[in-house]
């Protein structure tokens, strides 16, 4: 649990009025407790002291020249604030608010301070705290660093003033508290009691201070002794001298109990929060700290039970963080909300609830974003990099969690720990063996140090599968041994399995097969009680692997099962743009494995059944959240339009795209699309994971003349399912490594222009397609591309004989390119649309913008590309073709970010772009295209993302990307290409033209005035795309397939025919 410090925020305001002026207005969720009109002829200044009476206090000064200060004070409840106010001809108001809505009599006293009795230190020592309150008030981290340096220097100047001066160090302590200044604050808090204070106030809330740093510090029995003593205090003042510390009283008794809690005393601790809930009467803000807390005992109590009684804990504990919830939302305590909303996500976490976990985070994210609080931020960054590890979104996970170490460094090291395992793991991951070595031996050694058994077992589990990936195969046997040895004292389920699921896959390479089957059984069972339901898939597909190397293919098959059923149930959740093909990417070793079982059992048995369960796994791990969106309600499918987000993620995506930086995204972008995926999930439920059409199926939905190419790609083999009305057959194509090398030798000669395409396209025909695959009479290719095989032209592919005159498939076929077969053929409802137009189109944009004066580092960065000038005469052309009435047309400055998100536009039946594409390998979360930039009505660069395309419905029948590389974009294992295709097929396009490298902008505008000429005569988009090739590679200047060959139509509907 996150602890909530004795500091409270203060902003601090007045308005200025005469003797009679009007009371003071309130503002929105503050009570207004009165007014002070100061006393002066203008002429010397006025200290005023307010004390506030057991209640959070805000409060304005407002001169009538309009000018506002605002002061705060980390001084709590009972804490007196001084206010300077300079001398001035005209009067000053100050308003006195309740911070988080309290109500009480007497809730504060004010007074001119006396300066005629004060010497000129002390005079100076209390305008030095005015204008640190000041700085306390502007809530940054820069101000408020200061603001600790000028409470430090008022403590030395009032040292004649015992009472100020005790008050001045109090609040430098506590100043430096909240800035995460741990030990400097400890150390101060402790000087400061050496010296026997004589407030009361200030010695029970040092006390109060000093256990909650040792709580930070989990020294948890120092920590209790400390808020005991300041109860103790506290409890003695209660009534004397005008002192009336009830709300803290409470507080401090829930504070306590949380120690005990943490220090392992669940019934003394939950004895404690009841009696605090006991004392704090209807105090809001209070009651929202404490049902937090009793949250916190049902969370401890459901991690000692197990099966139903462990599920209604849980229970209880989300109960009472949604009633904490509330009372903090009802008393304005905007930190106690994201504290709590991020717990909230870690229970739901717990209890498998990926969807409503993810919503809460983001939600706190939200709530901290305009806050100046890195530890908000850092409780935050570490939970949201945690579940994104966990699914596979590396990218993401690496900056949240090197952004909360960055923070956790410099004020906890302790709680770096464990983050240093998560960064290191994410490092592997994305393939930077090295960083994840040195992240995972700085976790091991500070876990080792801190005697923490749970993180000494989880570094050690990576460092086995660290030290496995670099042969060093003795360092990992005993990496594994030595965690397994500290299995007996780690209860936390995740740890346990992940250790088990490790031990099995060693104990196997090392032959050791019935202490393998042993382990990865118990890893199984581990699971049952782990936070995150990606353990027991990661358990299964263990034991998948474990019974699979020892021949036991039965069971291996019926593990594999179980493990993509568990992937799937964990989908249903999960978004379509990143997580869900994240977690595709993350989890298609784990189809791989169980179809290369199914296919060996085929090979040994010769049984159908076992091909068509092969064919059917297949299936089920392509294109998984294209089918589930699919599969959804229309009505479920979140638009979030106009956000400010896209306009941020804009600007941030359109600088990286064109810097030289090697890093990538920065955090600030993932940021900001954590906030947009916020509003896009609020609100929605789970989207069940369709099945695939089985093979059969499949093969009754092909239409006469049509044959279906599907590649597996397997771990180091190539095979190919041919599929038509009547036949099935399964092709070995050889060697993955082997196809791999002559993709990359055409992609080289394409790039270079040379003259070896032809032959690289040879090659790669002959591995290909065989003449098993090409013999069938057909006139459509729907081919669906594994892993690795996106990039190519398979309409480019050699069909002739081998040594024959070179003829491409083009030439011969239609060819459709499919996400999977299922998504291609499965049943989905559209919206009916009555079309704006027949063709939306945008070209040549405007990348310099012109207008107006205003300047900004997105426009400068946009102004660098160059204008695409046959672009506009393709416009021309194509703007012939259809009737003027229902053509929309969009070229230069008008081909704009907004224009694009119009709804004539979305509603168009064609909607073509030719424009500048963008994707680039090193940084695969970036992929866009650009249009106009423009300065009015706002700065705005143009740059459309991925991400934009998921926020908005694009109904066109048909989307046509003229730009480099727009076919292009990240590979997710299963789920292929995370392009602008893909962005455009799942909000709601039915066919997506798309180019798979860099296009001449004049042979694009000839192509694509051909290609429209035969879409308006043939009516049927395949056709014209093959007609428009074949013609395009018969004139001279065309013929080399550089220009013809990068065009592919990506499909998701069978019915390509259109009528204008």
């Amino acid at each position: 649990m996150t602890l909530r410090f004795v500091s409270v925020l203060f902003a601090i305001s007045c308005h200025s009025m005469g003797a009679h002026a009007a009371a003071c207005e309130s503002p929105p969720g503050h009570v207004v407790l009165g007014t002070y009109q100061p006393k002066s002829d203008g002429s010397a200044p006025v200290i005023l002291e307010i004390r506030p009476n057991d209640i959070d206090i805000e409060v304005r000064v407002e001169r009538a020249s309009a000018q506002v200060t605002r002061y705060s004070s980390p001084g709590g409840r009972n804490g007196p604030q001084w206010i300077y106010l300079p001398a001035a001809p005209s009067a000053a108001k100050v308003c006195i608010y309740a911070t988080y809505q309290q109500r009480t009599a007497d809730a504060y006293s004010i007074a001119p301070v006396d300066v005629s009795r004060r010497d000129v230190l002390q005079i100076n020592a209390l305008r030095v705290l005015s204008d640190a309150a000041a700085l306390w008030a502007a809530d940054t981290q820069t101000a408020r660093t200061t603001a600790v340096d000028l409470y430090q220097q008022a403590a030395r100047q009032a040292l004649l003033d015992r009472s100020l001066s005790e008050h001045a160090q109090l609040y430098a302590a506590l100043a430096q508290m909240q800035r995460y200044q741990y030990d400097s604050a400890l150390q101060a808090l402790r000087s400061l009691l050496q010296g026997r204070p004589d407030s009361t106030y200030v010695q029970y809330a040092a006390h109060w201070a000093i256990g909650s740093l040792l709580n930070r510090k989990a020294d948890f029995a120092a920590s209790a002794a400390a808020l005991e003593t300041a109860l103790a205090i506290a409890g003695e003042s209660n009534g004397k001298g005008g002192l009336a510390p009830r709300r803290d009283i409470a507080e401090i008794t829930n504070l306590l109990g949380e120690v005990k809690l943490s220090g392992g005393d669940i019934a003394g601790g939950e004895r404690l929060i009841r009696q605090s809930l006991a004392q704090s009467g209807d105090d809001a803000q209070l009651l929202g700290m404490i049902h937090n807390n009793l949250g916190y005992v049902y969370l401890l109590q459901a991690n000692a039970a197990t099966g139903a009684r462990r599920s209604d804990l849980l229970g209880r504990s989300i109960e009472q963080h949604f009633r904490a919830r509330d009372y903090a939302q009802r008393a304005g305590d905007l930190r106690e909300q994201s504290i709590i909303e991020n717990n909230l996500g870690t229970l739901l976490e717990r209890t498998g609830d990926l969807r409503r976990a993810r919503e809460h985070y983001e939600r706190a994210l939200h709530l901290v974003d305009s806050m100046d609080d890195p530890l908000r931020l850092k409780i935050l960054y570490r939970a949201l990099g945690a579940a994104y590890l966990t699914l596979g979104d590396y990218a993401k996970s690496e900056r949240f969690l090197a952004a909360a170490i960055q923070i956790a460094e410099r004020s906890e090291p302790g709680e770096a720990t464990r983050m240093h395992c998560q960064l290191g793991t994410a490092q592997r991951l994305m393939g930077r063996l090295p960083d994840a070595v040195a992240q995972h031996a700085i976790c091991h050694s500070r876990a080792q140090k801190a005697g923490d058994d749970r993180v000494q077992a989880e570094a050690l589990h990576e460092l086995t599968i660290d030290y496995l990936e670099q042969g060093r195969n003795d360092q990992a046997w005993k990496a594994i041994s030595e965690a397994a040895a500290l299995l007996p004292q780690v209860r936390d389920g995740d740890a346990r399995s992940k250790v088990l699921v490790q031990q099995a896959r060693v104990l196997q390479s090392r032959g050791d097969d019935a202490a393998a089957r042993t382990s990865a059984r118990e890893a199984v069972t581990a699971a049952a009680s782990a936070r995150y339901p990606t353990a027991r898939v990661e358990a299964l597909a263990a034991s998948m692997t474990v019974h699979a190397a020892q021949n036991r293919t039965a069971e291996a098959i019926s593990f594999g099962g179980q493990a993509i059923e568990a992937i799937e149930s964990i989908h249903a959740q999960l978004d379509a743009e990143r997580l869900g093909p994240a977690w595709s990417g993350r989890t298609d070793d784990v189809y791989v494995g169980l179809a290369e079982l199914l296919i060996a059992d085929y090979n040994t048995k010769h049984d159908v059944k076992s091909l068509l369960a092969a064919l059917d796994v297949v299936e089920r791990s392509r294109a998984i959240s294209l089918r589930q969106q699919f599969a959804a309600p229309t009505a479920v499918l979140r638009q979030v339009e106009n956000s400010p987000a896209l306009d941020t993620l804009t600007e941030i995506a359109n600088t990286e795209a064109f810097s030289n930086d090697a890093d990538g995204l920065p955090l600030s972008y993932y940021h900001e699309h954590d906030l947009l995926t916020l509003s896009r999930l609020a609100g929605a439920g789970d989207l069940p994971v369709p099945r695939p059409l089985g093979g059969e199926e499949i093969q009754k939905s092909l239409a006469e003349g049509q044959v279906a190419l599907c590649y597996f790609v397997a771990t180091d083999r190539i095979v190919l399912f041919v599929l038509s009305r009547t036949k099935l057959d399964f092709i070995d194509l050889g060697s993955k490594k082997e196809i791999y090398e002559l993709a990359a030798r055409f992609s080289d000669a394409v790039t270079k222009r040379s003259d070896r395409q032809v032959q690289a396209l040879r090659d790669l025909s002959m591995r290909l397609l065989p003449q098993r695959a090409t013999r069938q009479r057909a006139h459509t290719w729907i081919v669906s591309p594994g892993e690795g095989l996106h990039g190519i032209p398979f309409n480019a592919l050699h069909v002739g004989s081998a040594g024959g005159e070179y003829q491409p498939a083009m030439s011969l076929y239609a060819i459709r390119r499919v996400p999977s077969l299922s998504a291609y053929l499965m049943q989905r409802s559209r919206r009916s649309v009555e079309y704006a137009a027949d063709l939306a189109l945008f070209a040549d944009p405007a990348f310099r913008a012109t207008e107006g004066t205003r300047s900004s580092a997105a426009l400068m960065v946009s102004s660098r590309q160059q204008r695409l000038p046959w672009t506009a005469k393709e416009a021309e052309q194509l703007r012939g073709l259809f009737p003027p009435r229902r053509t929309l047309v969009y070229v230069g400055s008008e081909a704009t970010r907004d224009n694009l998100r119009s709804l004539p536009v979305r509603n168009s039946r064609v909607l073509h772009i030719a424009s500048h594409g963008y994707f680039r390998a090193s940084s695969p979360d970036n992929v866009g295209f650009a249009l106009a930039a423009v300065s009015r009505p706002r700065v705005d660069s143009g740059f459309v993302t991925l991400t934009e395309l998921f926020t908005y419905r694009f109904n066109n029948e048909l989307v046509v990307i003229s730009g480099c590389e727009t076919a292009m974009g990240e590979e997710r294992g299963g789920e292929g290409l995370m392009s602008l295709t893909r962005g455009f097929i799942a909000q709601g396009a039915s066919h997506v033209m798309s180019t798979l490298w860099p296009v001449s902008d004049r042979a694009s505008a000839d192509f694509m005035g051909l290609f429209y000429k035969e879409l308006v005569s043939r009516g049927s988009v395949g056709e014209a795309l093959r007609a428009a090739q074949v013609e395009l590679s018969r004139r001279p200047q065309y013929s080399d397939p550089f220009f013809w060959a990068p065009y592919v139509l990506t499909t998701v509907a069978p019915d390509d025919r259109m009528t204008f």
